[in-house]
């Protein structure tokens, strides 16, 4: 009987001992796993691109205005602030890019937005264009501009349809609105009121006899309420 109880505390002291030992090798096991993993993902830390978020630096805003009295050079240099992109043509020759924009600014104040008129080189077009886009210098009114706004909104047409367009303010108590029309010079659009908020008293077109405006004998009509069509035609 004593023999036989020896041997039964022997044998739950060695599946105590193995219990202890597999709970040991199990704890271990999960530590390597956990440093595995850690140092993994260390790894995979340290590997990673470092990428910091870069802002890039808004355009400067250039007008017109900005670019009076400047050289070529000067102001090729500040439409380059604003975003102006050379062609290659041009990145490898400054002056000449320099000059081209010089009488293109010069153009765009004294009204002309016709490049094919002004260039034949498609550099030159293309420079033209990104420079009056960049300074935001809006087109000239076309005769078929002027159709279409008398077609769609007749008696309607307000101040605001006609403010994408290029004008001149020549009023002096009243607000008078001169916008040249096309690039034949053989036009104008007189828009004339007291109140920029009513509707104008006066829409008219005018063709020129002689080159220049001449209110009182210039034929004219108000787009409003004729045919522009037919006025163009008749002359």
């Amino acid at each position: 009987m004593k023999t036989r109880n020896t041997f039964i505390l022997v044998l739950l002291f060695a599946f105590l001992l193995c219990a202890c030992s597999a709970e040991t090798a199990t704890t271990e096991g999960d530590k390597q796993a956990d440093n595995t993993a850690v140092t993994t993902a260390e790894a995979a830390e340290t590997d990673a691109p470092q990428t910091e978020a870069t802002e890039a630096a808004p355009a400067k805003t250039v007008t017109l205005a900005d670019l009076e009295g400047l050289d070529g050079k000067a102001a090729l240099a500040l439409l380059e602030e604003g975003g102006l992109k050379l062609s290659e043509y041009y990145a490898a020759a400054k002056d000449e890019a320099a000059e081209a924009v010089a009488q293109i600014v010069s153009d765009l104040k004294n009204g002309h937005t016709d490049p094919s008129m002004l260039y034949s080189k498609k550099e030159l077009i293309g420079l033209f264009n990104t420079v009056k886009d960049l300074l935001k210098v809006p087109d000239r009114l076309q005769l078929y501009d002027i159709q279409n706004l008398a077609a769609e909104k007749g008696e309607k047409l307000s101040w605001a349809d006609l403010e994408a367009w290029q004008y001149e303010d020549i009023g002096s108590g009243l607000y008078i609105r001169q916008y040249p029309v096309g690039t034949e010079q053989e036009y104008v659009l007189i828009v004339r009121g007291a109140d920029l908020a009513a509707a104008p008293d006066e829409i008219a077109l005018y063709r020129l006899q002689n080159g220049a405006l001449d209110i009182e004998n210039d034929p004219h009509i108000d787009v409003r309420t004729e045919d522009v069509a037919a006025f163009v035609n008749a002359s």
